[in-house]
């Protein structure tokens, strides 16, 4: 043994040396791109990736090779019963 083992003070050493957590594109974790569905006109929808988000509230997504821009849809609430009408809870 050496005297470092028997005072109990020994020499930290590192292990492993430190570098960079994610400096190749290999070593970020992969982000799958968010999917949304949007109208165009009246009577059209379209659904992609996202591309972009604007300001306004549109969101621009990737269809059939090209990018369309639009509102995104939303799903209609639940329509309440009678009963919760009259009383005024919600549904």
């Amino acid at each position: 043994m050496t005297p470092n083992f028997i005072t109990g003070l020994v020499l930290s050493t590192p292990a492993a040396s430190i570098g960079p957590a994610a400096l190749w594109m290999d070593d970020l974790p992969v982000h799958q791109p968010a999917y949304a569905t949007i109208t165009i006109g009246a009577r059209q929808q379209a659904q992609g990736p996202v591309v972009q988000h604007l300001r306004d509230g549109r969101v621009s997504i990737e269809a059939g090779g090209r990018i369309l821009t639009g509102h995104r849809v939303t799903p209609r609430p639940a329509a309440r019963s009678l009963w919760a009408r009259i009383s005024g809870r919600p549904a």
